[in-house]
């Protein structure tokens, strides 16, 4: 599994982006799903090399065993989760690009009153 896109990428984390990474998977906002949160715990928890399908299926799966696609389906679902948490990273890095999805989103939704207050700090940001 390290070979994955997901494997290499947490390998790539630093200890604060797996501390983080696995907040984002425990919050009930962004995953609700308990063998995706037990999936991440396994591959944060243990050694690259010790990343193997038949250990990873029969710690998530102890009764049964799954069908093929099943771990992959989790794999993706957690890689998705990865993209979020490099999303949100560079949001947070990124104050200006933030305001501006800020801004995009009230105007999507019609939130007009909020605008001013928004057009306000936006611009605030931008001058830093």
């Amino acid at each position: 599994m390290q070979d994955t896109l997901l494997g290499k990428m947490i390998m790539d984390f630093s200890t604060a982006d797996r501390r983080r990474f696995r907040e984002l998977v425990y919050s009930p906002f962004f995953n609700k799903h308990q063998p995706t949160r037990q999936l991440a715990d396994f591959l944060l928890n243990n050694e690259p090399n010790d990343w193997d399908r038949a250990t990873a299926e029969s710690l998530l799966w102890p009764d049964q065993k799954p069908a093929p696609t099943t771990l992959n389906n989790l794999l993706s679902d957690l890689l998705k989760l990865a993209n979020k948490y490099l999303l949100l990273i560079n949001l947070e890095e990124e104050p200006p690009l933030t305001e501006d999805l800020v801004t995009d989103a009230l105007l999507k939704r019609e939130l007009h009153d909020h605008l001013p207050s928004q057009l306000r700090r936006q611009k605030r940001v931008v001058q830093k």
